[in-house]
């Protein structure tokens, strides 16, 4: 009999305590009608695998299909809004170039979820969330 059988480290002790964070998953591949489906297919095994690795419950699936820039952005306020009412803590993406025009528009989707206590989970880049201890409003600059 091996010594070692039952015996767990500690990393596994420690993913075994964490609490999940819970996501929901967003689903965004650009093509034509044909291959969205596989693309799709594709980049939810890539953000399962990600999940099943990073302690990551997912609560929701929400699909981009073939919609353009303005239907992703409204799912982007009903997932914020979902996390606002504490559905989930945040949203899991496989990167951020799936969701944004631009950075100017990646920094206001981070800073809207981070608002309402949630953060963007990447794939590709982590944990995105901004942490303000404060910021003014009304106040004009010197």
């Amino acid at each position: 009999m091996n010594n070692c059988q039952g015996a767990t480290t500690k990393y596994e002790k420690k993913r075994n305590t964490e609490k999940k964070v819970r996501c929901i998953v967003y689903i965004s591949a650009v093509g034509d009608m044909q291959h969205v489906n596989q693309r799709e297919q594709r980049q939810m095994r890539y953000i399962s695998e990600y999940a099943n690795g990073n302690n990551i419950e997912v609560v929701k699936v929400m699909r981009r299909n073939v919609l353009g820039q303005l239907d992703v952005n409204k799912h982007y306020d009903r997932m914020v809004q979902m996390v606002s009412e504490g559905f989930a803590d945040g949203i899991l993406i496989a990167n951020m170039q799936f969701i944004s025009k631009d950075i100017d528009d990646a920094c206001r989707k981070i800073a809207k979820v981070s608002n309402v206590g949630g953060a963007i989970y990447s794939v590709d880049d982590g944990k995105l969330d901004f942490q303000f201890k404060g910021v003014p409003y009304g106040c004009k600059s010197r």
